[in-house]
């Protein structure tokens, strides 16, 4: 049987409060980088940044979509991750060259997401957009 989020920080050692209880998913966000390599290849490497995340995802409608990629927005591909933008007094580390990898739960695989933006309303608590799509590379 799977564990829940909760049960997973509890096994971390992370005290909960019932602010936790609202966020019932756990996300890795992980900065991904490219460098040259010796051939002159593109190699791309991840870090973790923060691990175990306790998080609500929730995809975004078509309508509240305007500033994605619309094949993305059609595809119903964009969603919303809220989590608190600090665990134990250590700010969340992501940015718009991170991947968000959402932990599997109940009958919901693990999915892995493209950080778009983030926006930081307050430092309670963090969103992030983010799609299944490839990041679009700078020109």
């Amino acid at each position: 049987m799977a564990q829940t989020s909760a049960q997973r920080l509890a096994v971390q050692g992370v005290k909960l409060s019932r602010r936790l209880f609202k966020y019932p998913d756990l996300c890795t966000f992980k900065r991904i980088t490219e460098s040259k390599g010796t051939a002159g290849g593109n190699i791309k490497t991840s870090t973790v940044t923060t691990a175990n995340v306790p998080c609500y995802v929730k995809p975004v409608p078509v309508r509240n979509a305007e500033s994605i990629v619309a094949s993305a927005a059609e595809s119903g591909s964009i969603y919303d991750i809220t989590f608190p933008g600090s665990l134990s007094g250590t700010l969340v580390d992501v940015d718009s060259t991170c991947q968000a990898i959402i932990s599997a739960r109940g009958g919901d695989p693990a999915r892995t997401l493209n950080v778009i933006e983030v926006e930081r309303g307050s430092s309670l608590e963090v969103t992030v957009r983010a799609s299944v799509t490839e990041p679009q590379s700078a020109a």
